[in-house]
């Protein structure tokens, strides 16, 4: 029997914010904040992840279609099964935990929420009427006034230079053992992290889609039958490891072996002063990192050759860090994978999209054979398997710089043989801010990050994507999660102090003394322009827009502070004609012609340098980026519907 609890008609967007709060046995669920609580234990859920559940608790006992699922926490967008799949496999592992309710699956229909012990009676929060489309808060206005401070966040997300594809096993031995940690040294606080590590790990491969062998399974999995008892139960990997407590904190190895060849493919240490020091961010951080290398030894399980696969999965961790650097280690680990396995697919991409990235850090002596390689290695991958989205990366990143419709193209095909591809998505969702598609750009976002949760660029990206948009309170809740599973990646802390400057400067301000931990490759002068930027918008006088309009162009003299935040803040202190100087310097005509990738144009399509836009000199600076001929040619950006600028008629009439 359906209860009293109406969050909203089937056909509407659910808000957390007005959700009342319920019981589901005796779990309380409070969806206004997020969290769950039984007793003392709290969790707090993601705000998609409580979507789901306040969806199917209002019906519970009743199947609730995929396609309603959708409508009600994705407001209609197009999502993967992998988004949906991922949240399911969340809200299962709270029920397994917490007890009190299950989540069924109805094969080919949906899903059906049963509360164990009491399926006929249910007792909730008193009916409430159903929902309105989410007000526009009071507030907004004032931080669209302050929306710049995302720049110091935006100034260290970079492009994410590494996918992560998936193939289908084609053998039966497509399951993962992974064994509790074992203590060293006793202690029952190394015994409950080993176990507990264990299981997030499975936690996290459940909703990846990844089998792991059942806990219940793996009492055999030790000794020296081990990897014969392993292939038994289907699997072939095994992530096994130790947990030492020492003084300093937890010291944790773990290894991935290979049952069939007894090898050991991939090993890492986690050391007490590298790590955090609150024993659950460590969790999730050995988690996070296990999951990516399981993930990749499962792509590469069809090859035979154990040095191929151990350099696969060193291909893909280099993929994460980014840089120079990592990006040409990544491309000599996969050199390896294809010397080993000419006819591998995934190893042809990966060489083609670590020479296409590769090329925005080499001479110009280079680039000729850079893009020879990439190109040569997208074709071969698409040869091999016509439905492997990275080549699309690759060949997307091989087209002119300044031509943004055949960049969007080839992003768009990739998609097309290969929609749940994160970072075809988060590639394309970068691709439509730089041209003012902002609009466009949030749902590729959040779908990126749904398909590779495990990825700081990603989660960085998607906050900062969702501060651009106004949702304040969604873009702190993803980068607090990001920071629990990245403490000191720079991505995720730069997303950290642009949220925070929004609404907490102190905060703010707290954040930026820990950069030179974070990023120590950013000069003094960086922190001092920020500091003075920050001080300005919170005291609002003349004097401290001063101090901090001195400090910013000293600071992009010497390349210390990146220019397209400086534009950004000086056009909201009001001094348009800096700006515009900046702007022309950074956008100068040999500057662009000498670019081998596309240039970073999204500040100035934001609604903060709206005043921009109001000048006659903007046109010329958007003919000379290529913009003018993209907006005509395709689509018109999102200002042309919000702002009375003088490009827009003729804009509208070229493009969509």
């Amino acid at each position: 029997m359906r209860s009293g609890f109406n969050v909203a008609a089937a056909e509407d967007t659910i808000d957390l914010a007005r959700a009342p709060a319920f019981a589901l046995g005796a779990l309380k669920v409070n969806p206004p904040t997020l969290e769950v609580a039984n007793g003392d234990r709290r969790d707090t859920l993601e705000p998609r992840i409580m979507q789901v559940l306040v969806a199917l608790a209002f019906r519970r006992g009743e199947v609730v279609s995929r396609e309603d699922l959708i409508t009600q926490c994705w407001d209609g967008r197009s999502v993967g099964d992998d988004a949906i799949n991922r949240c399911i496999g969340r809200l299962r592992r709270l029920a397994e935990a917490e007890g009190g309710f299950i989540i069924e699956t109805i094969p080919r229909v949906g899903y059906r929420l049963k509360e164990v012990g009491a399926p006929d009676a249910i007792t909730v929060a008193a009916k409430p009427e159903p929902n309105p489309l989410p007000p526009k808060p009071a507030a907004k206005k004032r931080w669209w006034q302050n929306w710049w401070a995302l720049s110091l966040a935006v100034l260290v997300i970079v492009a994410v230079t590494s996918a992560n594809l998936w193939l289908s096993h084609p053998e039966p031995l497509d399951r993962v053992a992974v064994l509790p940690l074992q203590p060293l040294g006793g202690g029952d606080n190394a015994r409950v992290f080993g176990t507990a590590v264990a299981e997030q790990i499975v936690g996290v491969l459940n909703e990846n889609q990844v089998q792991a062998v059942a806990q219940s399974e793996i009492a055999n999995l030790r000794g020296p039958g081990r990897d014969d008892a392993a292939r038994k139960l289907g699997a072939d990997f095994i992530l096994d490891g130790t947990v030492q407590h020492t003084r300093q904190g937890l010291r944790v190895v773990v290894h991935l072996d290979r049952a069939s060849s007894h090898a050991t493919l991939w090993t890492a240490t986690f050391e007490p002063a590298e790590t955090s020091s609150d024993p659950a961010g460590l969790q999730s951080q050995v988690a996070a990192r296990v999951v990516d290398v399981i993930k990749a030894a499962l792509q590469a399980a069809v090859l035979r050759d154990d040095g191929a696969v151990a350099a696969f999965i060193k291909a893909k961790e280099y993929g994460r860090e980014g840089g120079r650097t990592a990006t040409s280690l990544r491309r000599d680990q996969m050199r390896i994978v294809v010397a080993h396995a000419p006819d591998f697919s995934l190893g042809r991409s990966g060489l083609a999209w670590s020479s296409a990235a590769l090329i925005q850090f080499s001479p110009p002596t280079e680039i000729t054979g850079l893009r020879s390689d990439a190109e040569r290695e997208a074709k071969k991958a698409l040869e091999f398997d016509p439905h492997n989205g990275e080549a699309y990366l690759a060949l997307a990143a091989l087209a002119p710089p300044r031509d943004y419709a055949e960049q969007e193209r080839q992003l768009r095909k990739g998609l097309e043989v290969q929609p749940d591809e994160p970072t075809l998505n988060s590639s394309l969702a970068a691709l439509l801010q730089d041209v003012g598609r902002n609009a466009e750009a949030l749902p590729l976002y959040e779908r990126a990050a749904l398909l590779d949760p495990l990825s700081p660029r990603k989660n960085a990206g998607y906050a900062a994507a969702l501060l651009i948009s106004g949702n304040i309170a969604q873009a702190r809740q993803t980068i607090q999660h990001a920071a629990k599973l990245w403490p000191d990646n720079p991505s995720v802390w730069g997303a950290r102090v642009g949220i925070a400057v929004v609404d907490d400067p102190a905060e703010a301000r707290k954040l930026l003394a820990e950069g030179p931990h974070v990023a120590p490759q950013l000069e003094p002068d960086f922190y001092a322009a920020a500091e003075a930027a920050i001080d300005a918008v919170a005291h609002k006088t003349p004097q401290s827009r001063a101090v901090a309009r001195e400090r910013l162009l000293a600071a992009v003299a010497q390349k210390h502070f990146d220019d397209k935040t400086t534009i950004e803040l000086l056009t909201y202190f009001g001094d348009v004609d800096t700006a515009f100087a900046v702007a022309d310097q950074s956008y100068r005509a040999d500057r662009l012609a000498g670019r081998y990738s596309r240039p970073d144009m999204a500040v100035l399509l934001r609604s903060t340098t709206a005043a921009l836009r109001r000048d006659p000199r903007f046109l010329p600076l958007a003919e000379r980026l290529g913009l003018v001929t993209y907006w005509k040619n395709n689509t018109a950006p999102d200002f042309c519907k919000t702002e009375a600028v003088a490009p827009c008629p003729d804009l509208k009439r070229g493009g969509r």
